[in-house]
């Protein structure tokens, strides 16, 4: 048994689970899926802070019991379709002694890989639909969640220069929770980009949609593929659907972070040039002048 703290009641777990979540079989039972809970349980852990998860969990996340039940709905439906998606795998193969088999009946046979993909996806969206709704609970009641006022996660977004309202302004991207998992790519690209650049920066809408499609090129490479706004994911998956079989998933990945990446330097381009022209403004004499070459008589030339 994992003493990892969940927020489910291994007795009854299909059947209060059940009206949670879409298309899971009552016969799916907490031991069945357990390994998979507990991974999610610590990704959970990264975008709440350990302290305000466990309170969650244990009924103490605010003292207003109508907030905190809604609280734990919310992580419950989370974690259980992050859940699955992590656990689908197992969920569809058959490990035995004498092998890996799939399921397969008169009445049964395995899924489709453009229904499997499709079931990810929803499985992922849905998890972070789920997620998103209880960091606006808190965030929209944030003094009844004392333990997410003061948590990391939440100092942390007050302190990224590129917030998520510029995401959905720039590149159509409106989640909380990836603001939050990407916090580390915001910092190392403005640091990278802005103040290589300018010594004291100030936002403008220029350097804000710069930013944007560089986090989300640097986050096409280097963020799993389940913190990927959904966009994103469905961008990769689409890929490769219509690739080739032997195309790997990073070559992929890559070919849709340059479509990010190679927007961002012709807009990181714009921005110096306008840098440029704001410094001859400022200082005239700065201003590159042409001196014309001294020509004699004396001087060689060709017909």
């Amino acid at each position: 048994m994992s003493a990892i703290i969940t927020p489910f009641n291994k007795e009854n777990f299909a059947d209060e689970m059940k009206p949670k979540i879409s298309g899971a079989d009552l016969t799916l039972e907490y031991e069945n899926i357990e390994s998979s809970v507990c991974k999610v349980a610590e990704d959970c852990i990264e975008v709440l802070s350990e302290p305000l998860y466990e309170a969650i969990c244990q009924d103490k996340g605010t003292t207003d019991k109508k907030l905190q039940a809604k609280a734990l709905d919310y992580l419950q439906r989370s974690m259980l379709h992050f859940c699955l998606y992590e656990h689908l795998i197992f969920l569809m193969a058959r490990i035995k002694d004498d092998g890996v088999t799939v399921v397969k009946s008169d009445t049964e046979t395995t899924v489709y890989k453009y229904l499997q993909d499709g079931l990810e996806n929803k499985f992922i969206t849905l998890g972070w639909f789920w997620m998103n709704k209880l960091l606006q609970l808190m965030d929209k009641n944030v003094n009844e969640f004392p333990l997410w006022k003061d948590s990391e996660p939440r100092k942390d977004l007050a302190g990224t220069p590129i917030t998520r309202d510029d995401f959905y302004r720039w590149v159509g991207v409106k989640d909380d929770y990836f603001v939050i998992v990407a916090r580390w790519l915001i910092r190392e690209a403005w640091t990278d980009c802005v103040t290589s650049r300018i010594k004291e920066p100030e936002k403008t809408d220029a350097i804000a949609r710069a930013m944007c499609y560089e986090v989300m090129g640097r986050a096409c490479s280097r963020l799993a593929f389940l913190q990927l706004p959904e966009p994103v994911r469905l961008d990769i998956s689409n890929e490769m659907s219509k690739a080739n079989k032997d195309k790997e998933e990073s070559n992929v990945r890559k070919r849709v972070a340059n479509s990010f990446t190679n927007q961002a330097a012709a807009y990181w381009a714009a921005l110096e040039v306008q840098l440029k022209n704001d410094e001859l403004k400022e200082n005239p004499r700065s201003r590159p002048i042409y001196t014309p070459p001294r020509i004699s008589e004396n001087d060689p030339f060709v017909y």
